[in-house]
């Protein structure tokens, strides 16, 4: 073998070896940073969770059902945002979609952002929706704009 062969088969083995401690470094830092990002969402939804439970229980109905309300409406906005409707997966067109039907049913305060997301949303198969959910909105179709909102 000569010498420029044997030098080029090291400085190969070395970019090599060089890429992949990036790569498992990068690797590593992401998973990092997901995972904390992940933590953080858990620890809110527990905290949420918590207050609704702590306002049900003190006979707060209406400040339960607000704050999950803004709940929705922030979630509805941050996973709708600057993404396509064909680039989201099944299950996020899903949960979206069930927020515009609650949201139809039961209109948000008036938050521009809000209205402007689910405007670009289309309307779900209502068979598609849980017993429970499919009950609220008929209850809110019968009820009127007495109750929360006006129903669909």
């Amino acid at each position: 073998m000569t010498k420029s062969v044997g030098t080029g088969l090291v400085v190969l083995g070395l970019t090599v070896v060089s890429f992949l401690v990036g790569l498992a470094v990068g690797h590593h830092g992401t998973f990092d940073w997901v995972m904390g990002y992940l933590q953080n969402e858990v620890e809110g939804n527990l905290t949420q969770r918590v207050e609704t439970l702590a306002r049900l229980r003190t006979g707060d109905e209406a400040g339960a059902i607000s704050f999950l309300e803004d709940s929705i409406d922030r979630a509805t906005v941050n996973l709708a945002t600057n993404r396509p409707w064909t680039e989201m997966s099944p299950q996020t067109q899903n949960a979206l979609a069930w927020a515009k039907l609650y949201r139809e049913a039961f209109p948000a305060a008036a938050d521009a952002e809000v209205t402007r997301v689910l405007e670009k949303i289309p309307m779900p198969d209502v068979r598609d929706l849980s017993p429970a959910v499919r009950q609220l909105l008929e209850e809110g179709s019968e009820n009127g704009p007495g109750r929360s909102g006006g129903g669909i």
